[in-house]
C-alpha cells in the first residue's frame, strides 16, 4: 500500500511538472507573440512618414474638382511634343495603383515647372482623363458602383490614395527584407555609406 502512494505521488509530481513546463512554454510563446506584434507597429511607424513623403505630391498634385474651376482665371493650353505626356491606368493592383500615382506625380511636377517658366499654361491633366476606358469601365461598375459621370475627382484621388493603407502581410515581407541590409564597407566615407544603406532601405519598402 505504501508502495502504491508512493507511486501516486511520484506521478502527481511528475504531471504538476509537465503542466508546468507547458504553461511556461505558452507564456513564452505569448511573449513572443507580443514581441513581434510591437516590432510590427513599431515598423509601421517607421515607414509611415516614407509613405505620406512618397504620395504627398501625388495627393497635391491632382487637378482640382471641376465644380471649383469656374471661379478659376482661365488658362491658355499648351500643347506640342515637348510637353509632359500624363500616365494611363491599366492596371487593378496595388502596385500598379503606386506606379500609377509616381508617375502621375513626377508628371505634375514637371508642368509646374514649366508653368513657372512659360507665359503660356500646361494644364494638369484630371485624373479621371488619365484611366484607359475599359479599366474606366471595370471601377465604376465594380469597384465604385456609379456611372463615370458620377465620380468626381476627389473620389479619384481617394480611389488610389487607398493604395497605401498598410498591409501587414506586406511588413512582414519588409521586416524579412530588413533584416538582409548590410553597410557597404568599400565605400570610404560615412556619408556614402549612410546615403547606400538608405538607398538599399529604401528600395525594400517600395518594391
Amino acid at each position: 500500500m505504501h508502495d502504491q502512494q508512493q507511486d501516486i505521488m511520484q506521478q502527481t509530481e511528475e504531471h504538476r511538472r509537465f503542466l508546468e513546463e507547458q504553461f511556461r512554454l505558452l507564456k513564452a510563446a505569448e511573449e513572443a507573440v507580443g514581441l513581434q506584434g510591437k516590432r510590427l507597429e513599431s515598423l509601421v511607424e517607421a515607414v509611415q512618414p516614407h509613405l505620406q513623403a512618397r504620395w504627398g505630391a501625388f495627393e497635391q498634385g491632382a487637378a482640382p474638382p471641376s465644380g471649383n474651376r469656374s471661379s478659376e482665371t482661365p488658362v491658355t493650353v499648351a500643347a506640342g511634343t515637348s510637353q509632359p505626356v500624363p500616365p494611363i491606368y491599366r492596371g487593378s493592383s496595388k502596385k500598379e495603383k503606386h506606379d500609377f500615382m509616381d508617375s502621375y506625380a513626377i508628371s505634375t511636377r514637371r508642368i509646374k515647372a514649366l508653368n513657372q517658366g512659360t507665359q503660356a499654361s500646361i494644364f494638369v491633366m484630371p485624373l479621371s482623363a488619365c484611366i484607359e476606358q475599359s479599366t474606366m469601365v471595370r471601377i465604376c461598375g465594380f469597384e465604385l458602383f456609379k456611372d463615370e459621370r458620377d465620380v468626381t475627382e476627389r473620389e479619384w484621388k481617394n480611389y488610389f490614395l487607398s493604395a497605401h493603407i498598410p498591409d501587414h502581410t506586406v511588413y512582414k515581407t519588409l521586416e524579412r527584407e530588413v533584416k538582409s541590409l548590410c553597410m557597404n564597407i568599400e565605400l570610404q566615407d560615412a556619408e556614402s555609406r549612410l546615403s547606400r544603406l538608405m538607398a538599399d532601405y529604401t528600395l525594400s519598402w517600395i518594391d
